[in-house]
């Protein structure tokens, strides 16, 4: 099969040959299900930097310790995953994967556990109202974060598929 083009000038010709037994698969970019396509990352990312936005401004200070306890229960359960999957027979490999699958849904369970020490704990933290206003930031912006991850997902699923 001679090339469509030709280039004399040029010392090296590229010869495309249509496939011998079986058609093309085209020039697709498959995109999603796997460790590659940031499918996962996006929304967990989106969710972390959420969460990072209401902490690092850190409200009023008498929100108590909220930001602390909130980063030490997800610390705590991102650490309690890994440790757990590794000990399985799959092996940390597909925990990970399933970690960054189900980052916000660790991170809405440390909102959780942070609201009930809240609720416990009176003392820890001085002003209940500042205190549950800034647990409720990090928890809606770690939402709307994850939330623009997914979006940014179709987006790019929609125009590279």
């Amino acid at each position: 099969m001679r090339p469509k083009k030709c280039n004399p000038g040029s010392p090296v010709q590229i010869e495309r040959h249509d496939p011998e037994r079986r058609s093309g698969a085209g020039d697709h970019l498959y995109f999603g299900c796997g460790c590659c396509s940031c499918c996962c990352c996006l929304h967990s990312l989106g969710g972390l930097i959420g969460a990072v936005m209401p902490s690092a401004n850190g409200g009023s200070v008498s929100a108590g310790p909220v930001a602390r306890c909130y980063w030490s229960f997800t610390v705590v359960l991102v650490i309690g995953i890994v440790l757990y999957s590794s000990s399985q027979d799959t092996g940390a490999g597909l925990g990970i994967i399933a970690l960054l699958l189900a980052l916000p849904l660790v991170q809405l369970a440390a909102s959780l556990l942070t609201l009930f020490c809240a609720a416990v704990w009176r003392a820890k933290f001085p002003d209940e109202a500042a205190s549950l206003r800034q647990l409720g930031k990090i928890t809606l912006y770690s939402f709307l974060g994850a939330l623009v991850g997914v979006l940014a997902t179709l987006v790019g699923l929609k125009l590279l598929g």
